[in-house]
């Protein structure tokens, strides 16, 4: 079995890949692929593919992103969200292509409402009110990671999760 691990150079890749590596014995059934932006530009299509077809994955943790600090975020909304957007969507339609098994999908802590109903928040709050404006393109893109996971299960019955 084939995971790629897209993201995987960054905070939460390189620590599941310490995790792995320091338990070979208990990942010996499967081959990781940690994927970085170095590896493949995922806001071009082409790429994607390209990817997907030389290591043909069985199950995808999907990490990557582009991010930015508060006064990235804050100068860039149009671009992050462009950006996340590219990303998110290529991954779900190549892993829709390519019969991926199991797409696990990250979002963030960010994509939270500002003004919640009601603390402690969950993942069923996200779409209750606007995201704080200071990341406004990037946390509306990870919403929009949950809604194109959702219709991907439907529409074509996937396994993807987030």
């Amino acid at each position: 079995m084939k995971i790629l691990i897209t993201g995987g150079t960054g905070l939460v890749g390189s620590h599941i890949r310490k995790i792995v590596e320091g338990n070979k014995e208990k990942f010996e059934q499967y081959e990781f692929f940690f994927l970085s932006s170095k590896d493949c530009d995922l806001r071009k299509k082409g790429e994607v593919y390209k990817c997907f077809h030389d290591i043909r994955p069985n199950y995808v943790v999907h990490l990557a992103a582009r991010v930015g600090g508060l006064y990235e975020n804050l100068r860039n909304n149009v671009k992050m969200f462009s950006d996340n957007i590219k990303i998110n969507e290529n991954i779900l339609e190549v892993c829709n292509f390519y019969n991926v098994e199991r797409g696990i999908f990250c979002l963030s802590s960010c994509i939270f409402p500002v003004n919640p109903s009601k603390f402690p928040m969950d993942e069923t709050m996200i779409h209750e009110s606007p995201p704080h404006f200071s990341n406004e393109g990037y946390a509306y893109a990870k919403r929009m990671l949950e809604v194109q996971c959702r219709n991907y299960n439907t529409e074509y019955n996937r396994n993807y999760i987030c």
